[in-house]
């Protein structure tokens, strides 16, 4: 080095490491691997999937625990990740994976859009809410405005129920006379089976990314609108991916924990 003040050092930067390994020595020897460690890659675990190559594999796992399974589950490697082939993945989380793949690569098809429309459109709950409406409803588009009004309808009404899961009802107006102020769903209120506010927001990013398909099938077509959708994904990390992925990580170590006990003996 040009600055004589300036040591290298070969060390670590874990804290709290005992004594004996925090001790300073001078030593001209550095021990390398013969063979090197044969790693798997995969995803990083980052908090902003919009950066430019936020989609490479830029993390390294030792392919001994990475073929067993023990790797970290992120929000692009959600949908196939080895913990997920005998276990089902959650449904918003799934698709809020999609779109920040998308978002990763910045470019969104039209094959893939139509391939996780039909999925979504596929869901039994999905299904359901789309049996509610009097007309026919074939778009993430169309779908995030009915949605998006059904929940600001619901949202100004005072008996409306707390948006918690996909399937939360919204009580039907009873025609019954009542002497009740509180017995009856005002009439504004569509008897919709109205999804969660996160779903919503979902759908909303959804119907964005099949505009821009629409307009422009091209590679890096989402470049011109990643200030928005950078936004939207770290909304959906924030609202829900983020408590998905931890679940996910704590399920990986419990079920290696299990299948490979002499590990932890």
């Amino acid at each position: 080095m040009d600055t004589p003040s300036a040591t290298g050092f070969l060390g670590s930067s874990i804290p709290h490491l005992p004594l004996s390994f925090q001790q300073v020595t001078a030593t001209k020897t550095v021990l390398i691997p013969v063979t090197n460690c044969k790693s798997s890659q995969t995803f990083r675990i980052l908090r902003q999937y919009g950066k430019w190559s936020a989609g490479r594999n830029w993390s390294f796992v030792s392919s001994h625990y990475a073929t067993k399974g023990f790797y970290p589950v992120t929000a692009l490697n959600y949908n196939n990740h080895t913990y997920y082939k005998t276990r089902a993945t959650t449904f918003s989380y799934s698709l809020v994976s999609f779109i920040l793949q998308c978002i990763s690569k910045a470019t969104v098809r039209k094959e893939d859009k139509l391939a996780i429309r039909h999925r979504v459109f596929q869901n039994k709950a999905i299904k359901k809410v789309l049996n509610e409406f009097p007309f026919i409803i074939t778009s993430f588009i169309d779908l995030d405005k009915r949605l998006s009004s059904a929940s600001a309808s619901a949202s100004t009404s005072a008996s409306a129920t707390t948006l918690q899961n996909i399937t939360n009802i919204v009580p039907k107006v009873d025609n019954t006379p009542s002497t009740s102020a509180h017995s009856q769903v005002p009439s504004s209120v569509p008897p919709v089976k109205l999804v969660s506010k996160y779903m919503v927001n979902i759908m909303t990013v959804l119907a964005r990314l099949e505009r821009v398909s629409q307009l422009n099938d091209d590679e890096h077509n989402l470049l011109t609108f990643m200030a928005e959708l950078k936004t939207d994904g770290l909304m959906l990390i924030n609202d829900g991916l983020a408590a998905g992925l931890k679940i996910a990580n704590d399920g990986v170590v419990k079920s290696f924990k299990s299948s490979y006990p002499s590990y932890f003996s």
